[in-house]
This record gives C-alpha cells, sequence and structure tokens, in this order.
C-alpha cells in the first residue's frame, strides 16, 4: 500500500541522535561536581541545530562526552543513541570507530589541530587512511577533491602547504575537509569562526549549510553568537548553567523567545536598526562549574525573579508545538 502525497510530505525525518538525561560530573577525591544536568535532546538526519550560551554553560562538555573525550575523571551518565547504538559506556576502540565517521567535530582554533610540520596531503591522508582505507594515489585525488569541496582557492597547491603558510579561514576549511574524510552522518561544528573575520565567517558558515543540504548531514553548531546560530541553524537549544533553558525554532528565536537569559541574549546584540549606542548587559556571572542550585540557576541574573525561582527547579515545558522553555515565569520579555 503506497503512501498519499499529504503523508510523505508530514512525514518527519528519521532521528539519527537521541540523548536522553544525560549528565556530566568531574570527581576529585572528595566530591563529583555536575556540570551538566540531565540534557534531553533528538537531532533528525539532514537537520541543523544551534546550541548556545555563554562560554561555561556546559556546550562543549554535552557533545565531548558523548564521544569520551573529557578524560578518565569525567563522570558520564544518561543515554546518548547514534542510529540506535548506544554511545555512553562504549569502550574506547568502539568509539574511536565512530568519532571522525559517523561523528566528526570541528573546533575553533585550527591552528591547534593540524600539526604544524606536516604538509595538508599528508594530514588529509592520515584522515582517509583511518576512516575509509584508502592510500597513495587514490587518497590524494580524494584529498583533492575534498579541498575543492570545500571551495578552497588552488586546491592542488593548498596540498603541499603547511599549516602556517594558509590563513585562518583556509585552515579552517581544511579542518572541515578533514571532517568530511570520514563521511559522516552527523558534523559538530564548536564555535567554527570566532578567530575569523566577518566575511570569512559568512563564507564558513554558507559552506557549512551548503555541504549539509548537499550530503543530507546532520550538523550542530555550538557557538555564543546568536548571530552565527541564526545564519547556519533550522533550531536552537539554550543553555545555561549545564542545562537546556530553551529549545525553539530559529525562525521564532528573536521574536518568541521566553526564558529571561535567551531574552538577555538577544538585548545584549548590536543592531543596525537601532539608535542604542550602548548594549545591555546582563548583570553578573555564569556560575563556575559545579555549582549547585535549588532552584533555577539563573536567578542570581535574572529582573523577573519569583520565591519559587531559588527553591524549585523549573521544568522544561511546552509553550507550543516545538518551543519548550524552562522557567517559572510565563513570559519575561
Amino acid at each position: 500500500m503506497s503512501l498519499d502525497l499529504h503523508q510523505v510530505k508530514n512525514q518527519s525525518p528519521e532521528t539519527l541522535l537521541s540523548v536522553k538525561g544525560l549528565t556530566v560530573a568531574f570527581a576529585n577525591d572528595t566530591h563529583a561536581h555536575r556540570v551538566v544536568h540531565s540534557i534531553d535532546l533528538d537531532i533528525k538526519k539532514g537537520t541543523a541545530l544551534g546550541i548556545v550560551g555563554e562560554s561555561g554553560c556546559g556546550k562543549s562538555v554535552t557533545w565531548m562526552a558523548m564521544l569520551g573525550l573529557l578524560g578518565a575523571k569525567a563522570r558520564v551518565s544518561g543515554s546518548a543513541k547514534l542510529s540506535g547504538q548506544e554511545l555512553i559506556g562504549l569502550d574506547d576502540r568502539s568509539l574511536s570507530k565512530i568519532r571522525g565517521g559517523q561523528i566528526a567535530m570541528i573546533f575553533q582554533d585550527p591552528a591547534s589541530c593540524l600539526n604544524p610540520v606536516h604538509r595538508i596531503e599528508k594530514q588529509l591522508a592520515e584522515s582517509l587512511a583511518l576512516h575509509r582505507g584508502l592510500y597513495g594515489a587514490e587518497a590524494r585525488q580524494v584529498s583533492l577533491d575534498l579541498l575543492d569541496r570545500v571551495q578552497m582557492p588552488n586546491a592542488a597547491q593548498r596540498l603541499s602547504a603547511y599549516p602556517h603558510e594558509l590563513s585562518g579561514g583556509m585552515n579552517q576549511r581544511v579542518m572541515i575537509a578533514m571532517a568530511l574524510a570520514g563521511e559522516p552522518d552527523l558534523l559538530v561544528a564548536d564555535e567554527p569562526t570566532t578567530a575569523l573575520d566577518a566575511t570569512v565567517q559568512a563564507q564558513i558558515l554558507d559552506l557549512l549549510n551548503q555541504l549539509r543540504k548537499d550530503s543530507d548531514m546532520a550538523l550542530v553548531l555550538i557557538s555564543h553568537d546568536l548571530g552565527v546560530i541564526a545564519e547556519a541553524s533550522e533550531r536552537v537549544a539554550v543553555m545555561y548553567g549545564g542545562r537546556i533553558v530553551e529549545l525553539l525554532p530559529t525562525d521564532d528565536l528573536f521574536t518568541q523567545g521566553h526564558h529571561p537569559y535567551t531574552n538577555g541574549l538577544l538585548a545584549a546584540m548590536p543592531s543596525i536598526e537601532s539608535e542604542q549606542t550602548t548594549l545591555k548587559a546582563i548583570p553578573g556571572q555564569v556560575p563556575s562549574a559545579g555549582t549547585d542550585f535549588k532552584g533555577c540557576s539563573f536567578a542570581p541574573r535574572c529582573d523577573f525573579t519569583r520565591d519559587d525561582c531559588h527553591n524549585v527547579l523549573p521544568a522544561l515545558r511546552r509553550v507550543h508545538v516545538e518551543h519548550r522553555v524552562a522557567c517559572h515565569v510565563e513570559r519575561a520579555a
């Protein structure tokens, strides 16, 4: 029996990654300090999720925990299933096949990730050998194809270059090419444009969007910059104090944000349409990692605080079909 056109059109994409109750703590001799608290997320194939928040909110730790990159003192619990396979508790040998293969991650500073004493061709060839078993002339051709795919100028010439001979934008393109070498289902981009000027930043964001659409690859974009998130995501998860405090479609971010923290981030953004010369900063600071709160962790910085904000942890409640917010206040604006 075939589905009618209306049914096909309204089918949601298949879930690629399902995260339930993900919690991360770092242990010392006497205590385990929790830094990520019970994260729930679903990411579907071919979709783009932006994760935004100030430094120290747990954005990067969340994804490094899933990939087993936090070291021996990290205590990770909960569930993260990639195409049905559980990642939490998986041994390092099994995770190493997933890292760079099914899930690839690129970071904000390519200079610290690329080996300064090896040419670009050698570094791309290592990724291709590891993830696709390619060597020699075949690996060189695929390396060239990858550089062409990330729109590297004079790609053949760049293969013989060292990282220090390339600009920051070119090195970031190399990092993206290396991430694509394993043909991942999910690409996690952690602050990929922070060190780049505005023009190159726009080019990299356009490139990531185009690559996602061409290959039906899911994209997670981590940033503290709402402008970057708005350019390259379909949904936004706002994180604060190691928790998701708001989850909503990107199209609704600038007009339908409910959480005081979301609105604080928006108010701190410069606007060419406003005559305001000074930006409105959020008072106070992000709490230190591992700080325990009985209620809402944003309460000490919030202008809308009520008694229950300090005493009762707000649950992530449904506002609209695709909109969730963890706040006791009905609408903070």
